[in-house]
């Protein structure tokens, strides 16, 4: 944990008390989680198209964490949840803890190895490339298209041409592969053949069916736009705990125990803790559709103009104390609905039920062994890249 982490969430705090509605310019910052779960919860006020779309259309065409709430956004949720079934967690994490236990075994047969590359993405991937039924044409294009698109869609502040020109041709790569994997499942469904247990195979066969659906080109954007928060944001959040968790000697001994007792349970309650000292989305963006009030829940009343970009600062909402008690101590025993990192109301994250079965497991299987860093973790793109590990 860096001294800079530290000065910002002191000055967090501070805001948090004296200034938690802070308006710059363009910009109003929202402090307190009272104000910060309103602002994610009013959609009709603080809407989503305004920020996300454009860069969104510009890779995959919008999907859902482009769309306001309306007819359209809301047929395409449906289509998207209809095809989640009720035993998919349990494959989920069979999957995962299988997965991770194989690539710990030839992480042991090394010695030394790359946490990131060798582990936190690989779990991830071939997890969806299962359960989604997209590998890809191979593991690293896979990884590096979604890399790339992330990173300019929601990274890329500056408008870095170079940047964007990769992330379009990754993005025209990734969307014909979908396309085809589309008209391939469509053919064998004509013939009568039997579709594979995957989403895609899902949503091709909901076609033909009376519930929601959606056409070919709604399959392709709402998977690509899945993948995009389920392979790599993954592996950052496993990455960012446990950064956190070295640095913090007592947390790391509380959840290294739970491990060995196989808490898959405690260890994931740990981890989502841990996580609001580094959240993968620390602030998320909204725009104010017009002139409206904040704040009732969590004190005075505060007037926001129409035409702002409204910064829900997730970061400084988890460490509220009118909502998380003693904030500045990792427990195991808070209650998951706190946490705002996966977002909140009409568009918290697709695969958040996902995401709440593999990252317990795969720290589960981090912690359990004796191991230790060997080398400073470089980043790129904002996601973690490199990490030597050596096992003991």
């Amino acid at each position: 944990m860096s001294l800079k982490q530290s000065l910002i969430r002191c000055l967090l705090g501070l805001m948090r008390g004296i200034a938690p509605v802070v308006h710059y310019k363009n910009d109003v910052f929202v402090m307190r989680h009272a104000d910060v779960v309103e602002v994610l919860k009013r959609d009709q006020d603080f809407t989503i198209a305004p920020i996300n779309e454009a860069n969104i259309a510009r890779h995959l065409g919008t999907f859902l964490l482009g769309m306001d709430a309306g007819a359209t956004l809301d047929n395409e949720q449906k289509a998207m949840r209809s095809v989640v079934d009720r035993a998919d967690q349990a494959r989920i994490r069979t999957f995962v803890r299988e997965m991770s236990q194989e690539l710990i075994e030839e992480a042991k047969a090394k010695g030394r190895f790359n946490l990131v590359r060798d582990f936190t993405r690989l779990v991830p991937l071939r997890m969806i490339a299962d359960y989604f039924g997209t590998p890809g044409h191979n593991e690293d294009q896979m990884l590096r298209w979604n890399r790339l698109i992330f990173w300019d869609i929601f990274l890329n502040f500056k408008d870095d041409e170079s940047w964007r020109k990769e992330a379009l041709e990754a993005s025209a790569g990734l969307n014909a592969y979908l396309l085809e994997l589309i008209a391939s499942r469509k053919s064998v469904l004509s013939i009568g053949s039997r579709l594979p247990n995957d989403l895609v195979s899902r949503l091709v066969s909901a076609q033909q069916g009376d519930g929601p659906s959606l056409d070919d080109d709604g399959i392709r954007r709402n998977l690509a736009g899945a993948l995009l928060g389920a392979e790599e944001p993954i592996s950052k959040v496993c990455i960012n705990v446990l950064e956190i968790l070295l640095s913090k000697p007592k947390a790391m001994k509380m959840a290294k125990a739970a491990a060995a007792n196989d808490d898959v349970e405690a260890v994931g309650r740990i981890t989502f803790d841990a996580l609001r000292y580094n959240p993968s989305n620390p602030v998320i963006l909204r725009h104010s559709e017009k002139e409206t009030l904040i704040g009732p829940k969590s004190g005075k009343k505060r007037k926001i103009k129409a035409g702002k970009k409204v910064y829900a600062v997730t970061y400084s909402a988890m460490f509220d104390r009118r909502a998380f008690d003693h904030p500045k101590e990792i427990r195991n025993d808070r209650p998951l609905d706190h946490y705002l990192h996966f977002g909140y109301g009409l568009h918290t994250c697709y695969g958040s039920y996902i995401n709440y079965v593999a990252i317990p497991e795969m720290m589960t299987a981090i912690l359990k062994q004796n191991m230790r860093p060997v080398g400073k973790l470089t980043r790129e793109a904002g996601f973690p890249d490199v990490w030597e590990w050596e096992m003991l």
